[in-house]
C-alpha cells in the first residue's frame, strides 16, 4: 500500500513558464485537490511524458495538436523532496483493493470521489505525504499528488525551459503520443 520515493527520486511538473514550478493549488478543481480548500496540492510525474500528458496533451486530445504558443509558455522542472516521499500507492497490485476503491479515483471524472478520498488520505494517523497513482491518459506512466506538509522539503532541481526550447524531447514525446505542432 505504500510508495517510498527516495530523495533521489526526481518527479517533473509542467507549469506556467511565468510562474514556479513548486505550486501547491488549492483551487479545488484538481482530482486530488482539498475538497474544503484546506491543504494545497503538488501534481508531479515520474517522467517528462508523463507530466506533458497529464498538463499539456489532455487539453488536445482530440484535435492531436498542440499549438506553438502553448509550448512556448509552459516550462518543465525536475524537482526532488528532501527526505523522499511516503505515499498511498493506488497503482500496485492490490493498492485499491486493500483501500476498498477502486480504479475510476485515479482515472474517472467524477472529482468529488478524489478528492473526498484526497481528504481521508491526508487526514490519515499513518500521515501520508501523498498519492501515487497511474496516469489517467497513459496508465504506463505514474504521476503523484504531494500534499503542502511538504513544501518545505521540495526543492527545483533543474528548470528544464519552455517545452519549445526541448525540442529532442519534445519531437519524441509528440511522436511517442501522435501529436503534431506548428514550431
Amino acid at each position: 500500500m505504500w510508495r517510498r520515493a527516495d530523495a533521489a527520486q526526481p518527479w517533473y511538473r509542467c507549469h506556467a513558464s511565468s510562474k514556479s514550478p513548486l505550486h501547491f493549488g488549492r483551487r479545488r478543481f484538481h482530482r486530488w485537490d482539498d475538497p474544503d480548500g484546506e491543504y494545497g496540492v503538488l501534481y508531479l510525474a515520474e517522467d517528462p511524458y508523463g507530466a506533458f500528458l497529464e498538463s499539456i496533451g489532455r487539453a488536445f486530445l482530440r484535435t492531436r495538436f498542440v499549438p506553438r504558443t502553448v509550448l512556448e509558455s509552459t516550462a518543465l522542472a525536475e524537482i526532488r523532496f528532501q527526505g523522499g516521499l511516503k505515499l498511498v500507492d493506488l497503482a500496485a497490485s492490490a493498492g485499491l483493493t486493500r483501500l476498498g476503491a477502486e480504479g475510476s479515483i485515479a482515472a474517472g471524472t467524477d472529482y468529488q470521489v478524489s478528492q473526498a478520498w484526497s481528504r481521508a488520505i491526508h487526514v490519515h494517523r499513518t500521515g501520508p505525504d501523498g498519492l501515487y497513482y497511474p496516469s489517467r491518459f497513459d496508465p504506463a506512466r505514474r504521476s503523484c499528488a504531494v500534499f503542502d506538509r511538504r513544501a518545505a522539503d521540495a526543492k527545483v532541481i533543474r528548470r528544464l525551459g519552455s517545452w519549445s526550447r526541448q525540442t529532442q524531447l519534445l519531437g519524441q514525446v509528440l511522436d511517442h503520443y501522435g501529436f503534431g505542432t506548428d514550431m
